[in-house]
């Protein structure tokens, strides 16, 4: 997760397209892959409601998706472009890097 951060802060200085392309390829392989393994892991928590937990799962994740498309649009909007929405993003996965390893540590 932290290496995803670090690619988020280091995209908007990234020379060309080609380049965002590929750091853009390798969050989403990175994300694309973690999400079914969650996934997998939640729905065998209680087998008999497995449908229950992953479409719980599955509106929790696109209310906020649709909530922070939004905001980024905003700050790309206000704020003179990608950066600004690169640091709600670093944001954001920071938070979220904090919610599931120290917070849920203790």
């Amino acid at each position: 997760m932290v290496q995803l951060i670090a690619l988020y802060i280091l995209m908007p200085n990234l020379p060309n397209l080609t380049a965002v392309t590929i750091v853009y390829l390798i969050i989403s392989a990175v994300l694309g892959i973690i999400f079914p393994l969650v996934m997998g892991a939640l729905t065998f928590l209680n087998v008999s409601i497995r449908g229950t937990i992953s479409g719980l799962a599955n509106s929790t994740m696109n209310g906020p998706h649709a909530l922070g498309a939004w905001l980024a649009g905003l700050l790309y909007a206000q704020y003179g472009g990608y950066p600004s929405s690169d640091l709600f993003a670093v944001v954001c996965l920071a938070l979220s890097l904090d919610c599931f390893l120290y917070r849920n540590s203790k």
